[in-house]
């Protein structure tokens, strides 16, 4: 933090204590934001003319602005508590195939009779003793 002494003259002692007052909170003002987090505050506190330091101003105010048309918006949007509800039912007529082919054994019979587990259970009770639980 730099003070800036100034000499003066003919000027009351209460009126330089507020000088130095003003400059101590501009730096420390200037100090938070070139270290500020939001991206506009350290772009227009290190601008070294007043054109950027204006031109800095106006983004930084638009977004701002722009912030909170959105918030609100937003925010006045989910307190409508709307509930929108869109059923769409695909129920269109297929055609119905002309041949269908249906394997109604789906073991082979000789490869069955080669274990003889399952040759077993084919018979039921009668074989009972064959088959190994």
């Amino acid at each position: 933090m730099d003070i800036k002494i100034l000499h003066y003259t003919n000027v009351s002692i209460e009126h330089r204590k507020v000088h130095v007052k003003g400059s101590r909170t501009k730096a420390c003002v200037r100090e938070w934001a070139e270290t500020a987090s939001c991206h506009g505050l350290p772009h227009m506190a290190q601008a070294n003319t007043i054109g950027a330091i204006i031109i800095w101003s106006v983004i930084l105010a638009l977004c701002f602005l722009g912030f909170i048309y959105l918030f609100t918006s937003t925010l006045s949007q989910y307190l409508r508590f709307e509930k929108v509800v869109t059923l769409k039912l695909g129920l269109e007529s297929t055609d119905f195939p002309s041949v269908t082919f249906c394997n109604i054994n789906p073991y082979k019979k000789s490869k069955i009779r080669s274990v003889p587990e399952l040759d077993a259970l084919k018979h039921g009770e009668k074989n009972a003793e064959i088959i190994n639980y």
